[in-house]
């Protein structure tokens, strides 16, 4: 399973816009993830990289190339389809943590089981948010609103609610942006462990010594992407 691609794009480009007031913000992308690996793409602001993340997520569409997830076109998924991947196959990390203030870290983290093809019960709900919580050394925090949280802790409750529907690749933008260098390293761990156990990760980030932490690295400039030497 290591060598068979989660993910592979060829020749993705993306172009908002028409005519003259077109903007090329991909161009003829070709990218590759597989089990076991923790990517990085590095690249200054306006560079393409989050562009390629969504496009990546299924939240925005290319404009030309094509786009295979384990294999299968996305081509072919309609907006049912591409909702089901994004809460299945996918979890999402951001950079301002996108929790709602009010709730509870287990509100939060059970969002996703909401919109879940595999209902489960109350009591089978929160003994898996406990699971995610402890696997991430917080469980402690479990009734705590999020309000009252550090920025580690909550960017921990971000990576819970990502990982709670066992997500095969998790998409991470920008995950240290809003936190201090040692909190940064100590949630770059959390990801490698992650990556150990069989989960994909790609991290768009800005920071070279977050990027030194992954396995490969791709520069993104004026939309193309390119390994790092």
């Amino acid at each position: 399973m290591k060598n068979k691609s989660l993910i592979k794009m060829r020749e993705v480009t993306k172009i908002y816009g028409k005519g003259e007031a077109s903007v090329v913000a991909l161009r003829e992308v070709n990218f590759t993830v597989k089990p076991f690996e923790m990517v990085a793409i590095i690249g200054a602001s306006g560079s393409g990289k989050s562009t390629l993340l969504n496009i990546m997520g299924l939240l925005d569409e290319k404009t030309s190339g094509e786009y295979f997830i384990k294999g299968k076109t996305t081509d072919e998924l309609n907006e049912k389809g591409k909702a089901e991947l994004r809460n299945s196959f996918f979890g999402f990390v951001v950079q301002d943590f996108a929790l709602i203030e009010n709730f509870t870290s287990q509100k939060n983290i059970e969002i996703p089981l909401n919109y879940s093809r595999n209902r489960i019960s109350p009591l089978q709900r929160k003994s898996a948010v406990f699971d995610c919580l402890k696997k991430l050394g917080i469980e402690d925090k479990m009734n705590v609103p999020v309000c009252n949280l550090s920025g580690g802790q909550r960017q921990r409750i971000a990576i819970a609610r990502a990982i709670i529907n066992n997500p095969e690749l998790i998409l991470a933008d920008e995950p240290t942006g809003a936190l201090d260098s040692i909190t940064s390293k100590e949630i770059m761990q959390i990801f490698k462990m992650l990556r150990d156990e069989g989960k994909a990760i790609v991290v768009v980030t800005h920071n070279p010594e977050i990027a030194q932490m992954c396995d490969k690295t791709f520069v993104m400039s004026d939309g193309m992407l390119f390994p790092e030497l």
